[in-house]
């Protein structure tokens, strides 16, 4: 078995292929998983990472530029403050998902990995549920830091603990 990465920027057969493995992942709908990553392809320096074991589609990261005037830029924004120095010149690390059987195989942090090689901004962020304590620690173990705890971005929703991490760009 051999572990592929294409990288691509807005092909839709592969944000169909994002979609499908969120969807599993997250016992979510694909269908409203494809809407909101095709939000995510207009934003700038959108880039997205397939994983593939042998031909199958197994993970996905997506990420694009953090500006003010996005959803998710202005709610950390409004808790962080807009002159944060993890929001200036930021790219957001917006999805990230392994289907469950291909876990603990550092395949996660391949896809990780590939996709903040793609991007040119100095600064990373992303939110994860402040909760998803394996989630947390992946992302420490890859050197994010918490610099928020929890961000509830809807009313009766669970917090999102906000991570930062300093990029070396070329």
């Amino acid at each position: 078995m051999k572990l592929t990465l294409a990288r691509f920027q807005r092909d839709s057969r592969l944000l169909d292929a994002c979609a499908n493995i969120y969807g599993q992942t997250w016992n979510r709908s694909a269908r409203d998983a494809r809407w909101t990553f095709e939000e995510y392809v207009t934003f700038p320096h959108f880039q997205g990472v397939v994983a593939y074991w042998d031909q199958e589609e197994i993970g996905f990261a997506l990420g694009a530029q953090s500006l003010p005037g996005q959803w998710w830029h202005d709610c950390v924004a409004a808790h962080l403050g807009s002159d944060h120095p993890a929001l200036q010149d930021a790219f957001i690390l917006c999805e990230l998902a392994v289907l469950p059987l291909y876990r603990n195989m550092g395949i996660g942090r391949q896809i990780h990995d590939a996709l903040l090689a793609a991007q040119p901004m100095p600064n990373a962020l992303l939110s994860t549920m402040a909760s998803n304590a394996g989630a947390l620690r992946f992302y420490q173990r890859l050197d994010w830091s918490i610099v928020h705890p929890g961000i509830q971005f809807f009313s009766g929703q669970e917090p999102y603990a906000i991570l930062a991490k300093r990029l070396l760009v070329d």
